[in-house]
């Protein structure tokens, strides 16, 4: 049976609240005016979590990662020592490690593979930069563009009944742009992802409440992960896909939903 619980009082902006804790539990357990404190969100958030994590995409883990970051900038934007600090541990790391990480990505097909489609992009799109092939027309275009040095163990090789128009996409929503619909599309795409997330950041400073600042970054950084994963994975061909991103870009950018005048 559902027990009605009294609102809580409302926080203080965020603006005003610069601990990483109360960003932390108003972000992740969903403390906050308007939204509560429950085991469910708990449960929820470990949920998918656990279901990230076993989805083994690495694209994915990094893409959650760098959105993760971005949302501990938001809580430290006051403290840029700090940020300073942490951001050149990581170069530091980045360059130790680079040689190792090299000879694993030298060492993986899956990576491999998505450089040889990126190379065919590029091709396609030497070949026709201002139009492209046509959206949709990636998979049953860049078969011949593939150069044999370039090409893996899990490369399609040539168009017939089993194969043909299922070779896969370009492995990133970038290049997908560039080979079907040339140096504009891609212009376009760029102009778009900066647009939304340039809206959604705007939409956190100028929200007129701490749940719609909330609400706000909790969107904008959703679609970061997804413009981030979008460098080496292709999605929006997918309807289950395109309806969250799409309806997630409409939210955002929909007027009169909490901003002030």
């Amino acid at each position: 049976m559902f027990v009605p619980r009294s609102t809580p009082p409302p926080a203080p902006p965020l603006k005003g609240r610069g601990d990483v804790e109360c960003a932390a539990r108003a972000s992740l357990l969903g403390e906050g005016p308007g939204v509560g404190l429950n085991e469910g969100r708990t449960w929820l958030t470990l949920l998918f979590f656990t279901g990230l994590f076993f989805s083994f995409c690495r694209a994915a883990w990094l893409s959650v990662l760098l959105a993760g970051a971005v949302f501990f900038v938001f809580c430290f934007r006051k403290k840029w020592r700090l940020l300073a600090l942490f951001g050149t541990a990581l170069l530091l790391a980045g360059f130790f490690w680079q040689k190792t990480i090299v000879e694993s990505m030298a060492k993986d097909v899956s990576i491999l593979e998505r450089l040889n489609r990126y190379s065919c992009a590029l091709r396609m799109a030497h070949d026709r930069p201002w139009m492209g092939f046509g959206p949709g027309t990636f998979q049953f275009q860049y078969l011949p563009y593939q150069q044999p040095e370039e090409m893996t163990r899990i490369s399609v090789t040539e168009p017939n009944p089993a194969t043909y128009g299922r070779g896969g996409g370009a492995h990133s929503e970038y290049f997908q742009a560039l080979a079907e619909n040339g140096w504009p599309g891609l212009a376009l795409w760029i102009v778009l992802t900066v647009a939304v997330l340039w809206t959604g950041f705007n939409s956190f400073f100028r929200a007129k409440t701490t749940e719609y600042q909330w609400f706000a970054l909790a969107l904008t950084l959703s679609l970061l992960t997804f413009f981030l994963h979008g460098f080496v994975n292709n999605m929006l061909h997918d309807g289950r896909v395109a309806a969250l991103v799409w309806g997630m870009v409409g939210v955002l950018v929909s007027e009169g939903w909490g901003l002030k005048k």
